[in-house]
């Protein structure tokens, strides 16, 4: 089985949620819009049943039911990705 590389976008509206998920489609990854959090493992899951055919996914977090969803940080584990190396950002450029 090959490793899948997620990245899991969340924020504000207006926060360039969409203009980072369509980046990332031009550059090859398979990217869904508005996934409800509680829908990522299974999502992960048919991915991992595709026999290698996509192995680069983005997924834009659906945090309007707030109170109904894991946080963030909890996702990863939640997904099965606590296999791989994880990484988080806020999303921010770095000083410079």
């Amino acid at each position: 089985m090959k490793n899948i590389r997620v990245i899991l976008i969340s924020g504000l509206s207006g926060s360039g949620k969409t203009t980072a998920i369509k980046a990332l489609e031009d550059i090859g990854f398979y990217c869904v819009d508005n996934l409800p959090i509680l829908l990522l493992p299974k999502f992960i899951e048919l991915f991992e049943q595709s026999g290698g055919k996509i192995s680069k996914v983005a997924v834009v977090e659906d945090i309007r039911g707030e109170g109904s969803y894991p946080t963030s940080q909890q996702a990863p584990n939640r997904a099965g990705a606590g296999q791989a190396p994880n990484r988080a950002g806020s999303g921010q450029a770095p000083n410079r």
